[in-house]
């Protein structure tokens, strides 16, 4: 009763004030409290909770009975942790999730991709329920450097693909050379290695002496890059008049040199002759002379001059006159041409004629015959037997001579003409007047 009335008796109304209890508390499951009385905990008692181990309270860990005979919290409980969050592939642990030693339910840990490797999907967290870790979302894959980007004359082999980890060799074009690096790596920030591709040079062409070079840059030749030379007037080029700087930073030719211009041999004409007794110098002059039979048409000399050898001559043979008509007879000239040296022309004569003189007359290097052209003239015999030459016959004018037995002739047979005896049998005919032909000599 609440109340209490004054009556005629006095107050009237029993009451007593009781002290409020709460339920005692129920058991923890994987834990435990601190209320062992088997009273019910009294307004203002408090009770302490505590998990066992590889759990974790949640709720308050102490709670109050209240004046309303409730506490003044829910009963906690005593929730698994999870356990150390394992190894997910191609990641790691962030570094505020590495700094977590325990990870009651409800924890969240974060995970990003290794060094290397780009996040393809997924936030990453995972999340502690119940003692067990929600699963990762996260996927990384390893990091593509594409190809690298390639400067002027730059090649790479990616043979080793373009992934992390892997490395192309750098190398240049023909001509070129790498500066830096020869070798550029994928790592995380992108491919790594600096490298250029310069020029190969050669070295600057010496100055030639008696000559010059057509290089006049302060700057060294480059690849592919040509130098001609040239010679001063009396001097001759020995080697290449060009050279080429190449891709090995040397030239492909030896430098040429400028010596003194040796003409050579003038190249000769058929039967032509030289005097080089001056040598064949720049400068020197050799004498031009002909085969016997042939004359010089044109200079008599040759000039060794800086465009070679300076003088337009040819050998060109004597000709003798062309023969005339032979009277009673025929020659075998039938051409319109004088004839030349050393050509020959035959007479015939005809039929109840006889050859006085050579049958066969040739053109020598005077440009007159060797022997007059003979005549054809008629027929007259008369028989001279003397000496030692019983079968000396005379034919008009024309001797025939064969020695007896016991004597040899040095000429077998001798036709000549009898008003030229001295000339046609030397020493061994005296004979000049045909009326006064005497005996030969022995020709033995």
């Amino acid at each position: 009763m609440s109340n209490k009335q004054c009556l005629d008796t006095g107050w009237f109304g029993t009451a007593s004030c009781v002290i409020f209890t709460c339920s005692k508390p129920t058991k923890v499951e994987n834990g435990r409290h601190s209320w062992d009385s088997d009273r019910e905990p009294e307004y203002g008692q408090t009770i302490h909770f505590t998990c066992n181990t590889g759990y974790t309270l949640f709720g308050s860990k102490t709670i109050r009975c209240t004046k309303t005979g409730e506490y003044d919290s829910e009963l906690p409980q005593c929730i698994a942790d999870c356990p150390k969050p394992q190894h997910v592939e191609n990641t790691n642990l962030t570094a505020d999730s590495l700094l977590k030693s325990f990870f009651p339910s409800g924890t969240e840990i974060t995970y990003e991709c290794i060094i290397g490797y780009d996040k393809v999907s997924g936030t990453g967290i995972m999340k502690c329920d119940d003692g067990k870790w929600t699963e990762p979302d996260i996927i990384c894959r390893k990091k593509d450097c594409g190809l690298p980007e390639a400067k002027p004359h730059m090649l790479f082999d990616t043979s080793q693909g373009t992934l992390f980890g892997a490395m192309v060799k750098v190398t240049c074009e023909e001509g070129y050379q790498i500066i830096g690096s020869s070798n550029k790596h994928c790592l995380d920030i992108g491919w790594f290695g600096t490298a250029d591709c310069v020029i190969v040079t050669c070295p600057k062409p010496t100055k030639v002496e008696n000559g010059n070079n057509s290089w006049n840059s302060d700057n060294k030749p480059e690849y592919q890059q040509t130098i001609n030379f040239t010679c001063n007037t009396g001097y001759t080029l020995f080697g290449n008049e060009t050279i080429r700087c190449t891709k090995t930073g040397e030239y492909d030719l030896e430098l040429p040199r400028c010596i003194e211009k040796d003409c050579g041999l003038p190249e000769a004409e058929p039967h032509m002759l030289f005097n080089t007794s001056e040598g064949t110098l720049f400068g020197a002059m050799v004498k031009v002379t002909c085969e016997e039979g042939y004359w010089v048409n044109g200079s008599n000399y040759k000039h060794c001059l800086d465009t070679g050898w300076f003088g337009i001559v040819d050998c060109v043979p004597h000709t003798c006159p062309k023969p005339t008509k032979v009277e009673n007879g025929e020659h075998s000239w039938n051409s319109d041409d004088k004839p030349e040296y050393q050509q020959t022309i035959n007479f015939t004569c005809n039929t109840g004629y006889t050859m006085v003189g050579i049958e066969t007359i040739r053109c020598t290097e005077t440009a007159k015959y060797d022997y007059e052209p003979p005549q054809c003239i008629g027929h007259s015999i008369e028989t001279i037997n003397k000496g030692n030459a019983p079968f000396l016959s005379r034919l008009a004018i024309v001797i025939t001579v064969c020695c007896v037995v016991g004597f040899i002739l040095n000429i077998f047979l001798v036709r000549r003409q009898c008003w030229n005896w001295t000339q046609l049998l030397g020493h061994l005919l005296q004979m000049k007047d045909c009326q006064t032909l005497s005996a030969l000599p022995s020709l033995g």
